[in-house]
């Protein structure tokens, strides 16, 4: 019966989102939306529709009554075959056709899809540099969004004898081989092998440095730490909530004089709480750089305290971090504290936490200026180190009274100043543990690193002298939550062709 069943169908026609055909015999129409297609019987039988149904496609699925037209349809598949999927094409060229050995290399990719759907490249044996002579075959392969794979394109990159970087030099020339190119693998053993430069060192004493870290982390109610200020001063407290309950990190300011006092503050960094200390020191740094500068003034009455610093409320294991410079026109005793913040804030009632292994203290300085001339490397890698025991600055703990060093430099800002640097690549080694703050560079900010950490055994390149500098300039400050000594790391470069 079926074969006897003969559809004759007129040209399509097409009427707002659907093709309608109609045959001479039955007029039955066929109605195509976007990707369904429907057949259409207003006036036959399903089985009728069913043969015809059979005859055009040999495909059938579910029939259902159309409640709205009171028309019976009858879902089918495709009634046209569908196109073809074209698949891609791969093709890619280089720059050249013979390289020395550690020459980059310079890919394009020219891949493409005759019908314009994405791509998505995969290679074979493709490398920014190879590091050994012979023949060295590149294979690519893609794959466009239908699931289409192009044909293998393949190259033979031929690289002669001729060395032009090692594999040790490439990196500091033109970026690591993986990775972030900034991120150069080293060896630590080796690379504590080369020289260290002893720079002309002058320490200001200017602007007293008052830290608060001791407990960093606090597992109670208390007084933090406690200073009179006269004159110029840097603020820094880093404090991390140990309790299993909210607190709050406030600082106290307190007029014991006789008169008016005025507190300017000229520069700031703060952090929102958090959990992660090395995050805590980082941004604290980055606001300071980036939008630190200040003009704000506070005036407070004789015997007056007022709240002059408090952070939001902490979670258990959330921790804050503040640095300030600031200049008291008078005497002020700033109070660091931390505190229930469902209480009212009262002094005389807290008890001073006793000494532990953190940093707090009073200190004489609050910065590090070195001069260093780089010919004194005769055109070596060099090194620069921040953060070693002899550097660790003096001062006195005002609750104990004791004799403390400032381990680490907490809160000491390096400025450095480099003169003849010549053409050089320039990184940041961490050998004490991993480190994550930035620094300026010619008064530019430097994120190190732009992301994540960096790790002993690597050296993060921020940057690379033309040659041309008569100097360069540097201000760093070792960041909390980070670890020491790192590295400032020279590593000097030609202009190989």
């Amino acid at each position: 019966m079926i074969k006897k069943f003969i559809l004759h169908l007129k040209e399509p026609t097409y009427s707002g989102s659907y093709i309608q055909f109609k045959n001479y015999v039955n007029d039955i129409t066929l109605v195509i939306w976007g990707n369904s297609d429907i057949v259409k019987q207003p006036n036959k039988s399903l089985k009728l529709l069913a043969l015809c149904v059979l005859a055009l496609t040999s495909l059938t699925s579910n029939a259902y009554y159309d409640s709205n037209t009171k028309q019976t349809l009858f879902r089918v598949g495709s009634l046209f075959p569908q196109e073809k999927n074209s698949p891609p094409v791969a093709q890619f060229s280089t720059d050249k056709t013979h390289y020395r050995i550690g020459e980059p290399i310079e890919y394009l990719d020219l891949s493409y899809d005759p019908e314009l759907d994405g791509i998505h490249s995969s290679w074979e044996g493709k490398e920014k540099a190879y590091f050994t002579p012979g023949d060295h075959v590149v294979t690519l392969i893609v794959k466009d969004d239908k699931g289409g794979i192009s044909k293998p394109y393949s190259k033979t990159i031929k690289v002669d004898q001729e060395v032009f970087t090692s594999q040790e030099q490439y990196p500091f020339y033109f970026g690591a081989l993986t990775g972030d190119p900034n991120s150069v693998p080293v060896d630590l053993e080796d690379f504590e092998k080369y020289p260290i430069l002893m720079p002309t060192e002058n320490i200001p004493k200017n602007r007293k440095l008052i830290v608060s870290n001791d407990p960093e982390i606090f597992a109670d109610y208390g007084l933090l730490y406690k200073e009179r200020i006269t004159g110029k001063a840097r603020l820094y407290a880093t404090h991390v909530n140990g309790m299993k309950k909210e607190a709050q990190i406030s600082v106290l300011a307190t007029n014991p004089t006789q008169s008016p006092v005025k507190i300017h503050i000229t520069h700031k960094g703060e952090v929102e709480p958090s959990k992660f200390p090395g995050l805590l020191g980082n941004e604290a740094l980055v606001q300071w750089f980036a939008n630190g500068k200040t003009n704000e003034d506070l005036v407070i009455n004789p015997g007056e305290s007022i709240i002059y610093y408090q952070s939001p409320v902490l979670t258990p294991e959330q921790g804050i971090h503040i640095i300030q410079d600031i200049e008291v026109e008078g005497g002020v005793v700033f109070s660091f504290i931390s505190a229930d913040p469902k209480k009212e804030l009262t002094i005389s009632e807290l008890k001073p936490f006793p000494r532990k292994r953190d940093v707090r203290g009073t200190y004489d300085t609050s910065e590090f200026q070195w001069i260093i001339d780089a010919k004194q490397a005769k055109g070596k890698p060099w090194r620069l180190v921040i953060g070693n025991d002899s550097q660790w600055v003096p001062g006195i703990d005002a609750l104990s009274g004791s004799m403390e060093k400032n381990v680490g430099n907490y809160g000491i800002f390096y400025n450095i100043t480099i003169f003849h640097p010549g053409k050089a690549a320039i990184a940041i080694v961490p050998r004490g543990g991993s480190v994550k703050g930035p620094l300026l560079m010619n008064n530019k900010i430097t994120l190190v690193p732009s992301s994540g950490v960096v790790t002993p055994g690597t050296a993060y390149i921020i940057g690379r002298t033309t040659g041309n500098e008569e100097q360069i300039q540097f201000t760093t400050c070792p960041p909390s939550g980070s670890s020491l000594p790192y590295d400032i790391f020279f590593y000097p470069l030609d202009d190989r062709k």
